[in-house]
């Protein structure tokens, strides 16, 4: 068996998937994602936050209803925002 360590996510195929869910989902203001299965989270989530397109969302009672749904710990939870995108 060969195992084949996955590969760092290039900043670029971020923007590209982006706007491929933003095309996708025309109808959402802000988008809800995690980044823990990609090699490089801790890069492009300090990028994502640095460039002012994604935020934490904080909110309490917010984080008390979607974090259970989606399995993750609250601080994980970014959300890109169609405004910054455009």
């Amino acid at each position: 068996m060969i195992f084949v360590a996955p590969l760092d996510v290039a900043l670029a195929d971020i923007w590209v998937s982006a706007y491929a869910v933003f095309t996708l989902y025309h109808t959402q203001e802000n988008i809800l994602i995690t980044l823990d299965a990609l090699p490089n989270n801790a890069e492009i989530r300090q990028y994502l936050l640095a460039s002012g397109f994604a935020r934490l969302y904080l909110t309490p009672h917010i984080l008390a209803r979607v974090a259970p749904q989606i399995n993750v710990a609250p601080t994980d939870i970014l959300f890109l925002s169609r405004a910054t995108f455009w």
